[in-house]
């Protein structure tokens, strides 16, 4: 798949500004895996409204979800690329092992007519993604990935978590400032950790906290793909506790069974 990538790379060269031969190539076969990617999630949104069980449709609905955010997630690794230093090598192998991982949990997800009609899009899909995180890692010396994968803690925050996020992590949850209250007992402005997710602002700049008071919380709390910067936080992990109810035996598929995504 590799070779077959790299030959349909070199008939479709799109980028010759980029200043390194094996840059356009990565950049190249990224750029093309995004076209696959919207085919694929296209195809998964023709087949949901036509198949009649509710758990394939269910399972349809992760894989658009999936398919969505591999191809924002393509379109970042592009993008930081260009930029051409370790800390864009770093995002861009995060981002696209994701991508990797969304079209097996995809593939995982499927089963019946669905698995029949979608197999062979999604296992080409994963081939791509498996391309491209190879050439990502042959471009690049060991040296310039190992800080990233291996990079030694000894206590404390990975290098790239900011002075400013540092100081927010270590904090009592009263030296922080929080921008909305959660709490069962009406206390808070909101009752529901969902609600205080909804009022975050879409694509976010600047940290948005959520403080969730102490007491059970039984909701499945989504936070969606424009609901950047937001963080929780609450009063310990034996205090405030979030409870989800869906589970893959009562026909919620895996994907969509987790409290907190």
């Amino acid at each position: 798949m590799l070779n077959s990538c790299l030959s349909e790379v070199s008939q479709h060269q799109t980028l010759p500004n980029t200043k390194d031969h094996k840059f356009s190539t990565l950049i190249s076969l990224l750029t093309m895996s995004t076209t696959h990617i919207k085919k694929t999630m296209d195809k998964a949104n023709v087949i949901k409204r036509r198949v009649n069980s509710p758990k394939e449709e269910l399972a349809l609905n992760d894989c658009e979800q999936l398919m969505d955010l591999s191809m924002d997630r393509v379109w970042n690794s592009v993008l930081t690329l260009t930029n051409n230093n370790i800390d864009s090598k770093q995002n861009a192998h995060t981002w696209l092992s994701t991508v990797f991982t969304n079209h097996v949990t995809c593939l995982d997800g499927l089963e019946g007519s669905s698995l029949v009609v979608m197999e062979s899009d999604l296992r080409d899909l994963i081939s791509r993604a498996r391309s491209s995180l190879a050439v990502l890692v042959a471009i690049f010396p060991s040296k310039d990935s190992d800080g990233f994968i291996e990079e030694k803690l000894n206590g404390d925050f990975p290098s790239w978590v900011t002075s400013k996020d540092m100081k927010l992590l270590e904090s009592s949850i009263g030296d922080i400032k929080t921008n909305v209250v959660v709490a069962k007992d009406g206390s808070g402005k909101f009752k529901t950790v969902a609600e205080a997710v909804a009022s975050a602002p879409d694509n976010g700049n600047t940290r948005y906290v959520i403080y969730v008071k102490k007491g059970i919380y039984k909701e499945n709390v989504e936070i969606g793909k424009k609901k950047k910067n937001v963080m929780l936080v609450g009063d310990g992990m034996d205090v405030t506790t979030f409870l989800g109810s869906l589970n893959f035996i009562d026909g919620t598929t895996i994907y969509s069974s987790a409290t907190a995504v």
